[in-house]
């Protein structure tokens, strides 16, 4: 009769403690709504995101003067706001946040680029701004898209 005997190496223990603590780290951070390492933004995401950040700053000022009343410059510079703590929530990779940033920035590309015609029309100058939004927007949503296909 055989005795089955495991000869158990210190450094193959350590390599499987290392393995599960860092799959219950995963676990814990995927609830605390942040996404774990092998979901991370690639380069071109943080850069659109950054980049709409930044012109989501630069159009502000051009809001606010051509709003018709108070009330409208108001609400605009709240949407504003909202729309960055989104933006930089998807920074920091806050699925949540994300997806209604993802969400938010579909709906304005959209809206965006039905507008643009009638806003040549109006202004070549409010044109070009919303065109680079549009397309800033667009990028967002294509890198995305791209990189949802990638993982499946």
């Amino acid at each position: 009769m055989s005795i089955l005997r495991y000869d158990v190496n210190p450094a193959q223990t350590q390599t499987i403690k290392t393995s599960c603590d860092s799959r219950v780290s995963q676990v814990v951070q995927v609830r605390a709504g942040v996404a774990p390492p092998n979901h991370r933004l690639f380069a071109p995401q943080v850069w659109v995101i950054a980049a709409t950040i930044f012109w989501t700053l630069v159009d502000l000022p051009l809001d606010v003067i051509t709003a018709g009343t108070a009330i409208e410059a108001l609400a605009g510079l709240i949407a504003c706001a909202f729309y960055l703590v989104l933006a930089v929530g998807a920074l920091f990779r806050q699925k949540f946040l994300l997806k209604i940033y993802l969400l938010f920035t579909a709906i304005g590309a959209v809206a965006l680029g039905s507008e643009l015609p009638s806003l040549y029309d109006l202004s070549s100058v409010i044109f070009g701004l919303s065109a680079v939004e549009c397309a800033f927007k667009s990028a967002v949503i294509l890198l995305f898209a791209v990189s949802s296909t990638r993982n499946v």
